[in-house]
């Protein structure tokens, strides 16, 4: 390991051997595909996180977005304290690969939290919401000169403090100055088929393929994540028929009016409504009807392919 400091800003350099000798650290027990996994690396006595997945394309295109993030740290830690900001450039393999550092992560991973049916409906709530919240601080922040959008939101990418805060960790699927870092769609965009309709293609807008970040997909991830947790499954594999046929079933249960428009609006051409605000109102009783489960067996449907 070489590590060379121009200025402020370090860059370390790794072999391939280096780097796939570090030791592993997933932040999530659960996710699959062990999403959001990153290395673990020690630089000058200290602890540090690398991703494990680093980057061979775009390259320059992931070194602009890491100086905006670096130069403007302060005034997005002011905005966004929730968002965890790359510390070290990290080249791999002669240069042919470039991540970044990370200070450790303390906390539960939000995947390992809403499919624990010990944790309490409120905690997964009161922790989404402030997930909703800090969506909101997102698009144009004070004295930080471009746009900034989250790109890739999904439980895997988010952590809850024991100081019951979050932590948005996943950096550079963020969406700056017009700059797509990841080469794939985020999570829920990509699994996502009834967005990627002629009708949406305004309100989701593409390149070469891949759906552009913005305040809409941001949400639209929101709520996929918030349907998720009150269904106690991975919601966007529904089909939009079986979608709505479980919203008539959470409006039986008196589920708030504005919250089920919000997810109804996704599929609509208007703006998306960010819906933070309205599952306050979720009761557990409510919170125990909406498991997808419950919610088969309530009304007949079959189980045998679940």
């Amino acid at each position: 390991m070489d590590i060379f400091t121009y200025g402020s800003q370090r860059e370390i350099q790794l072999s391939q051997e280096e780097f796939t000798e570090l030791e592993n650290f997933h932040p999530s027990s659960k996710a699959p595909n062990n999403e959001g996994s990153f290395k673990l690396i020690k630089i000058d006595g200290k602890t540090k996180l690398i991703k494990t997945h680093y980057y061979t394309r775009k390259m320059d295109t992931i070194k602009t977005n890491l100086n905006i993030l670096i130069t403007y740290k302060e005034s997005i830690k002011q905005a966004i304290p929730e968002l965890l900001l790359p510390e070290d450039y990290v080249y791999i393999n002669a240069k042919t690969g470039v991540s970044y550092t990370l200070k450790p992560l303390k906390g539960t991973n939000l995947y390992d939290v809403i499919y624990d049916d010990t944790v309490s409906p409120r905690k997964k709530i009161d922790l989404l919401r402030k997930v909703g919240k800090t969506i909101n601080r997102f698009g144009n922040i004070p004295n930080f000169p471009y746009s900034i959008y989250i790109g890739d939101l999904h439980e895997g990418n988010i952590m809850g403090t024991k100081n019951k805060k979050i932590i948005i960790i996943d950096t550079l699927s963020c969406y700056i100055n017009n700059n797509i870092c990841e080469p794939q769609a985020s999570k829920y965009l990509e699994l996502s088929n009834e967005i990627l309709n002629n009708s949406l293609m305004d309100k989701y807008k593409q390149s070469y393929g891949i759906i552009i970040p913005n305040r809409n997909t941001d949400i639209f991830c929101y709520i996929y994540m918030i349907l998720n947790t009150i269904a106690s499954t991975e919601t966007i594999f529904l089909s939009l028929k079986d979608l709505y046929n479980y919203l008539d079933y959470l409006e039986h249960h008196k589920f708030n009016k504005d919250f089920l428009y919000s997810i109804v609006r996704l599929f609509t051409k208007e703006d998306n409504i960010n819906p933070y605000e309205f599952i306050s109102t979720i009761t557990r009783r409510q919170f125990e009807c909406a498991h997808y489960l419950t919610y088969k067996r309530k009304t007949g449907i079959d189980l045998s392919n679940l």
